[in-house]
Parts: C-alpha cells; sequence; structure tokens
C-alpha cells in the first residue's frame, strides 16, 4: 500500500495531514511525498521526517506529473491519492481497502469527504453520514450536479482524486500530464469506465479537507479557473464518441455564451477571470492537433459505448432551484429527450 502525497510550499497543512496519518488502523503501508518544487524551508521540514519518503522535484511540474512520478516510485501494489489539505479518520484507510477488496470487478474507490471545519468525531453513525452526504454526478458537459443518485455508494465520473484508493496496474499512469491540475480524476475514472471497470464510494471511510488549500494559499485560482475550463473542455472532446459530441454541442454553444457574458460583465472588477477563460480557450485552439492524437488513443481502448456512461450523468444544467436554473434545466430536459440522450433520471424516472 502507498499513500501518495503532494506538496507545493503549503507546508503547514502537509505536516498536519502527515501527523494524521500516525493514527491509521492499517498495517504495512508507505508513504511518499512528493515535493513540486517548494521553497527550501519547506523542503527541509519534509527531509527532517522519518515517516515518508520524499522525493523532491526541482520545479513545480504540476499535481498530475507529481503524482505520476510518486507512483512510479511506490512499492504497493495499492495506490492511494491524497491532498495535503486533508486530515483523515483513523479508520479511513481499512474502510477504503475492504471496499476494493470486497468486488474482483471494482478497481477504485474513494472516501466520505467533510468539510475541515466541522467538528472531528472519532466514529460516524449512518444517520450523521447520511444527513451530510452529498452524492454528486457530472451532467452531459462536464459540471458536478449534486443529489442525483438514490444512494451514496454509486459513481460513475465524480470520484474524486482528493482521496482515490486503486489498484497500480490498472493503467501506465494516473492521468495525462498535460492536465496540470484539475480534472485529473474525471480523466481517471472516465478512461476506468471505458475499460469497463467499476468505481464505487465508501461512505463510512472518512476524510476532512479543507479544499483547494494549495491553490488559494499561493494565489492560483485564476489559474485554477483556466485549467478547470481548459481540462473540462479537452476531457469531452477526448472521451465521447463523435456521435455524441455533436449531440451535446449545443449544450457547450449555450455555456460558451454564459461564459461571454460573465467575461463582459466581469471584463472591469475581476478581468483574471476573463483573462483565464480566453487564454483556455485560446489553448484549445492552439492543441487541437494534439488533442486529436489523445483522443485516438482514448478511443482506441474503449470497450464500451457512451450510452453506458451517459446513464450515469445528468441532463441539468444547474443545481439549486433558483427561476433560471429552473428554466435552464427544463430547456436541457427538452433537449436531451429529443435527441435522445438517456441519462441517469430518464432511466429511473426522475427527470423532473
Amino acid at each position: 500500500m502507498s499513500i501518495i502525497i503532494v506538496n507545493y510550499n503549503n507546508i503547514n497543512d502537509t505536516i498536519e495531514c502527515l501527523d494524521s496519518l500516525k493514527h491509521t488502523i492499517y498495517p504495512n503501508y508507505e508513504i511518499i511525498v512528493v515535493d513540486n518544487g517548494s521553497m527550501a524551508d519547506s523542503r527541509q521540514i519534509l527531509e527532517k521526517r522519518k515517516d515518508i519518503k520524499l522525493i523532491a522535484l526541482d520545479k513545480n511540474y504540476g499535481f498530475v506529473t507529481a503524482n505520476n512520478i510518486g507512483i512510479n516510485n511506490s512499492s504497493g501494489e495499492m495506490i492511494c491519492l491524497l491532498n495535503n489539505d486533508t486530515i483523515v479518520d483513523a479508520k479511513w484507510l481499512s474502510e477504503l481497502v475492504n471496499t476494493l477488496l470486497s468486488n474482483d470487478n471494482l478497481s477504485a474507490t474513494y472516501p466520505f469527504f467533510i468539510d475541515y471545519g466541522a467538528p472531528k468525531e472519532k466514529t460516524w453513525s449512518t444517520p450523521k453520514i447520511l444527513k451530510t452526504l452529498k452524492n454528486g454526478t457530472r451532467n452531459l458537459i462536464g459540471y458536478t450536479i449534486y443529489n442525483v443518485f438514490d444512494d451514496y455508494i454509486t459513481t460513475y465520473l465524480d470520484a474524486s482524486g482528493c482521496c482515490l484508493l486503486f489498484w497500480k496496474d490498472i493503467f501506465d499512469k494516473y492521468c495525462d500530464e498535460d492536465y496540470f491540475m484539475y480534472y485529473d480524476d474525471v480523466y481517471f475514472c472516465w478512461r476506468l469506465q471505458l475499460q469497463h471497470y467499476k468505481i464505487e464510494r465508501t461512505p463510512y471511510a472518512v476524510v476532512y479537507h479543507k479544499g483547494s488549500g494549495t491553490v488559494w494559499r499561493e494565489g492560483l485560482n485564476s489559474k485554477g479557473i483556466y485549467f478547470c475550463e481548459r481540462n473540462r473542455i479537452m476531457t469531452l472532446l477526448i472521451f465521447y464518441e463523435t456521435k455524441t459530441l455533436l449531440k451535446i454541442s449545443p449544450l457547450l454553444f449555450l455555456d460558451m455564451i454564459k461564459k461571454i457574458i460573465l467575461i463582459t460583465t466581469r471584463i472591469f472588477y475581476n478581468p483574471s477571470y476573463a483573462f483565464a477563460i480566453i487564454s483556455a480557450w485560446f489553448w484549445l485552439l492552439l492543441n487541437l492537433p494534439n488533442i486529436y492524437k489523445k483522443r485516438k488513443f482514448i478511443q482506441k481502448e474503449r470497450k464500451v459505448p457512451d450510452s453506458e456512461i451517459i446513464q450515469g450523468l445528468s441532463y441539468k444544467i444547474a443545481n439549486g432551484s433558483n427561476s433560471l436554473g429552473n428554466v435552464l434545466n427544463y430547456l436541457s430536459f427538452i433537449y436531451t429527450s429529443i435527441i435522445g440522450l438517456k441519462t441517469y433520471e430518464f432511466l429511473t424516472n426522475k427527470c423532473k
């Protein structure tokens, strides 16, 4: 068992995460910390620890590359990616491993995330977990939609790379390194689904998460917006069949119109947002040949059609129940009904 943690300057969170791992009730695991070119003082603190294997990189290669390097230097048959802005419950790892071993066709699992500010409890009873838990999935154009499934175990493309346990020998690497950060977990899960592997949530494995700790502390929020937009669209272009891309193109066009309106309204008081979105679109245009190569690779190893993927997605455009969101969701419902994209809600008669 190998636990991979990536650090980039955010040393206080990393130390808190490492200290919480000392209470983990599970035998025989190694902790690999990949430092992404942090400042000297951060690296010196990590070098003094005897409970980790430190891999010190010369610069920030990104979350994805750092994880790939950590995996390549690991000795475990199972890999657990763990964000450095988390602390863990004592039984988190044993619960995850028990789930992964419960089904021969199960290839990955992830825990129940609790906001870091919530009270820390030694045990979590079923009512408390079910009261707090959100069961998210992706919609047809790659955004997260909450409270879709009937249970808290089912997942398709929304297993979180914040904490993700999987078999090491599934793929040659975790994610394409052009992703740098964000949507890497969607890439990984979508690739699993195309191979007919299963992903399942472990609701009684508890991990407390601060959320985008390194990004916000390093002032990289505009960079986060850039990579989220860029990687979301790239993922759709890589993984969908051509006929599906054609069907969802009106939804993508409407989303782009919405972004243009946001850019126009924010250009003066939030120019970093506008620059991030526009930069993402330009990168996609300039890299279409490279994206096409990635697409050919993924489509060549496909074993299941898009219909099996879409049955775990949502037709909804917006979360919540405000007037605009309701209108957008209704229009999307009409459109997906007409073109025959059978999302989870259609298959379970839960479209309203």
